[in-house]
């Protein structure tokens, strides 16, 4: 089998595609080295059969390239064609079941050597058919250790249907691997539909993230929170100051346990449930030192509301990994609930492992400041004063208040 199997010590397995030329011919997934399609498995055939019934190979590699609507066998609203295609109209790869593929599928190959930490699948699932037919188009996952035997169905991983009449509705998925999946050099996903009662529906897999830490902090986007580390550019967030924006770009950066020892300026700042208002965060959320909130029309960075109760040093971290998103000017996100700003280049865009992907993207940038010489940013910053001191003033009464609640 030539395929790559992505290593995910290098990083996030990611495909939304962007790049219309991944898939040049049919059948030829060379552009996508650790991605196949299959329009089949292994004795899969029967009309409204349970999608997680089919556990056998997946067979006869598949994908019409660079489909458009016109084309009247694969157009989405009325085709009875099955398989796997690449529908650039919509930007998107699909799956169609019906008579001449039962069980299309698409196969997602991983390294997991070296990675202790949960995995997580996450993807969109779109219907495409715009017409008033609805069948019950299901979706399951699967994965299997290796490149033989049985596939098992991953918990959680199944839709019973993810289709509407006259809509186009999207459904995330987002599943956690059972842990036997780790530390393997060779293991194999596949996201499945089955042939439906009735005209099958077209259904699009997209923005497909592989990540190797689940816990992240959730997003606010178009599509619900998200771990942020799903996130890609395109995505849409939402903002309190200006409405759905897409990502422009997302700085990484990671520490190891000997980084992270007290007094490290690199152990982030734990703010707790509740800590800053009522279900915000909403959940305790982890933030680097210098990263900014938005409070009473100020942004405070995390380190000055430190407070030793609900605001703490969270040195017990082993490792740590820093995901900032920038969007095309500066604007206030929702983590965990919380808002907080986004990145804007402040002379440290190299403190990044991938800011020579944002130069490949979008060249060198400088940063910018203000008439008295200060970084530029889309709200007042304080780091002292008045100002500051009443903003810790109403945590520290809220931090009482839940610790004599407690």
């Amino acid at each position: 089998m030539s395929v790559v199997y992505h290593k995910l010590t290098d990083g996030n397995l990611v495909q939304n595609w962007s790049q219309s030329s991944l898939i040049s011919s049919s059948n030829d997934w060379s552009g996508v080295p650790s991605i196949q399609g299959f329009s089949n498995v292994e004795f899969g055939s029967g009309i409204g059969a349970d999608a997680r019934a089919f556990t056998g190979e997946s067979e006869t590699l598949d994908v019409a390239a660079d489909v458009l609507n016109a084309p009247s066998r694969f157009n989405p609203n009325s085709a009875s064609h099955g398989g796997v295609a690449e529908f650039q109209d919509f930007g998107m790869v699909a799956l169609g079941a019906g008579t001449h593929a039962s069980v299309p599928n698409l196969v997602v190959y991983l390294d997991t050597t070296g990675v202790s930490e949960p995995v997580s699948l996450n993807f969109d699932v779109q219907d495409l058919d715009g017409s008033s037919r609805d069948s019950d188009q299901q979706v399951n996952v699967q994965y299997r250790i290796g490149e033989t035997g049985q596939w098992i169905n991953v918990p959680g991983g199944y839709l019973a249907d993810v289709t509407d009449a006259n809509a186009t509705p999207t459904t995330h998925v987002s599943v956690t691997l059972p842990l036997d999946a780790l530390g393997q050099s060779q293991v194999q996903l596949r996201i499945m539909t089955s042939n439906a009662e009735g005209r099958d529906e077209w259904i699009g897999i997209d923005n497909i993230v592989v990540a190797c830490f689940l816990r992240g902090t959730l997003i606010r986007t178009d599509r619900g929170e998200v771990p942020v580390e799903t996130l890609t550019i395109g995505d849409r967030v939402a903002t309190a100051d200006r409405g759905l924006v897409p990502v422009k770009w997302i700085g990484r950066r990671s520490f190891g346990a000997r980084f992270l020892k007290a007094g490290s300026p690199v152990v982030p700042v734990l703010i707790r449930a509740d800590a800053l208002a009522d279900n915000v965060p909403s959940r305790d959320l982890r933030v680097s030192p210098e990263h900014a909130l938005h409070i009473d029309g100020v942004l405070v960075p995390a380190v000055h509301l430190v407070n030793g109760r609900t605001i703490t040093r969270d040195a017990g971290v082993e490792t740590v990994d820093y995901f900032h998103i920038e969007l095309e000017g500066q604007a206030i996100v929702f983590a965990d609930g919380a808002p907080a700003e986004t990145y804007v280049n402040h002379d440290n865009r190299r403190m990044f492992a991938n800011w020579r992907d944002y130069v490949a993207l979008y060249g060198e940038d400088a940063s910018r400041v203000d008439a008295d010489g200060a970084f530029e940013r889309v709200y007042p910053c304080v780091v002292s004063g008045p100002q500051l001191a009443a903003i810790r003033a109403v945590i520290d009464r809220r931090a009482a208040a839940i610790a004599h609640a407690a």
